[in-house]
């Protein structure tokens, strides 16, 4: 929440106030948390987050629903109240991301399957009003100026199918 918090607030600078929301915390992974990609697949071979978040329940954490109705809580409470035609810069976590641009797209659930995992910084932009993904996860910031993860391809690129051109 701390590095969401501080992002947001360098981007924003003295432009917008942040508000911090409890609703775009990360997913809490309980017996995954602290464990590395390999020791996850070692010791929970049966639990997908990348391709199959949308079955997801982690062991003594959350499940896949529990995310999913924070999100939709946040859409409901936060979103949904502001003026349409204003602009909303959310900061926010990985699997978080994933479930709110689904959420926000009104796609199917399993859809979110498909999202990418996003590079730190990575910029989504969605026009909620007509439900349009106009960029996800663009890492372009980045890799103009020689920055981002260098393996990106092998960790956050699970997906075979794109998520934006599914119907």
């Amino acid at each position: 929440m701390l590095r969401a918090k501080q992002t947001a607030e360098i981007i924003c600078s003295d432009r917008a106030e942040v508000e911090i929301c409890d609703h775009l915390r990360e997913m809490v992974l309980g017996k995954l948390e602290g464990l590395t990609w390999q020791e996850r697949n070692e010791l929970y071979s049966d639990i997908d987050i990348e391709g199959g978040l949308s079955k997801v329940r982690a062991p003594g954490g959350e499940s896949f629903e529990d995310i999913v109705s924070r999100c939709d809580d946040f859409i409901k409470s936060k979103l949904e109240p502001r003026v349409l035609e204003e602009n909303i810069l959310i900061v926010s976590h990985g699997i978080t991301k994933r479930v709110l641009i689904n959420l926000l797209l009104e796609k199917p659930s399993h859809y979110v399957d498909y999202i990418n995992w996003a590079d730190n910084t990575a910029v989504s932009e969605v026009y909620w009003t007509d439900k349009t993904l106009v960029r996800l996860n663009d890492r372009k910031h980045l890799t103009d100026l020689g920055l981002g993860n260098e393996n990106y391809g092998e960790w956050g690129c699970f997906s075979k199918l794109k998520y934006a051109e599914l119907k």
